[in-house]
């Protein structure tokens, strides 16, 4: 619709938004509004793939158990210079005790890895699979349990931004429609709600193939639109 404030839906996408909240300018209509549902979904290729490595220490007593637990972290990036293994950042836990009955501490690291070569190279999956083997071997000696891997992006906002852009955009074809039906056209936008924004990557359940190529980011919303008789 020519009428249709793109202005108003402009400044809102451009606005600061939160989640569960309205990016709401002022009223255009107190009249009965129409409400749509619009998605999206975009894919996007990760900037790192992480792994976490937990290692638990018993000891004759908790001093003890702390002392080997404190060593963990020089002795875990010694480990990795000796397997050549380029870090894109490493973070530890500190330590926990979960039960003083039990004289055990637990510690953690979460190790980051480049995942641009895996999506730019014919040998990708190869390197990719050289990556995991060298990590299962480091968790191995290190005596960790490790788990992973995770993707992600390092700079989530600009694409979240995107989709919910998306979603808005394809929630304008519905509220068009039932505009249509009741002899009426839109001649706003009143609000919008961002209802969630999630990203899926490799680890998600719900996705039975591991893809280290790309991680998705899914945006829902709600419109209101303002509308008026024909």
């Amino acid at each position: 619709m020519q009428r249709i404030s793109w202005v108003v839906l402009t400044a809102l996408l451009a606005s600061r938004f939160a989640w569960c909240q309205d990016a709401r300018p002022a009223p255009l209509s107190r009249e009965p509004a129409i409400e749509s549902i619009g998605t999206a979904a975009i894919s996007v290729k990760p900037d790192y793939v992480a792994f976490r490595l937990e290692k638990r220490i018993t000891g004759s007593t908790m001093k003890e158990a702390v002392a080997e637990a404190v060593r963990f972290e020089p002795n875990l990036k010694e480990a990795l210079v000796l397997k050549e293994l380029t870090l894109s950042r490493i973070e530890f836990s500190g330590i926990v005790a979960p039960d003083i009955e039990v004289l055990e501490v637990c510690v953690t690291a979460r190790v980051r890895f480049s995942a641009v070569p895996f999506g730019e190279s014919e040998k990708g999956p190869r390197l990719f699979a050289e990556l995991c083997d060298d990590v299962r071997g480091l968790a191995a000696e290190m005596g960790c349990r490790v788990t992973g891997p995770f993707f992600d992006v390092e700079n989530r906002g600009p694409h979240e931004k995107h989709v919910i852009g998306e979603a808005v955009r394809n929630a304008f074809s519905a509220g068009e429609a039932a505009a249509s039906v009741m002899d009426a056209e839109l001649i706003g936008v009143d609000s919008v709600d961002v209802l969630d924004v999630d990203w899926r990557g490799n680890n998600d359940p719900e996705r039975r193939e591991p893809d280290f190529r790309s991680v998705e980011c899914e945006a829902r919303v709600k419109v209101t639109y303002a509308f008026e008789a024909l």
